[in-house]
């Protein structure tokens, strides 16, 4: 029988990350997010929308078509989040 075994030295990259992690630990990391990100913006939200209404719409109308059991829960799962977000823009718009 095989036994697990679990690895000694950690991989250079994970190294590398925990270093660049410590390196930004006080920083206001807030900063470096560019400010035109940070503006409200119509059509950057209208296209949002449209993203999560189509996937919603394409949720729906998958589970409509498709009668393969697997893809059952999957699909309620993008449903339901796109019912979320969708609530969450129009509730934050009150």
């Amino acid at each position: 029988m095989t036994q697990a075994t679990a690895p000694v030295d950690p991989d250079p990259r994970f190294l590398e990350f925990l270093e660049k992690s410590h390196a930004i630990a006080g920083e206001k990391v807030a900063a470096a997010i560019p400010r035109e990100y940070m503006q409200p913006s119509v059509w950057r939200g209208f296209a949002g929308f449209a993203v999560s209404l189509s996937l919603y719409v394409a949720a729906i109308v998958g589970m409509a078509v498709l009668d393969r059991w697997y893809l059952v829960p999957p699909l309620v799962v993008v449903i339901l989040m796109q019912r979320w977000f969708v609530k969450g823009l129009v509730d934050t718009e009150k």
